[in-house]
């Protein structure tokens, strides 16, 4: 099975204390795209994540043929 591209929208305390874990630990899924309306937190949370792009607007993002979910 492939693995599926994650975008997950919002960078804040929820994404670092809860999603950061569950989608790290999932074999079938990675995080491919973080979105958050600061700059600095997207680039830093893709960064911690190994996401391959980041974006501030979300419109950007699901724009994006390689998102999955």
């Amino acid at each position: 099975m492939d693995q599926l591209n994650i975008c997950v929208v919002g960078c804040g305390d929820i994404f670092e204390k809860s999603h950061i874990e569950h989608w790290e630990n999932n074999p079938h899924s990675r995080i491919y795209s973080v979105v958050d309306i600061d700059p600095d937190v997207a680039k830093v949370a893709a960064e911690r994540v190994g996401a391959e792009v980041w974006h501030t607007d979300y419109r950007e993002a699901f724009a994006d043929p390689k998102i999955d979910a």
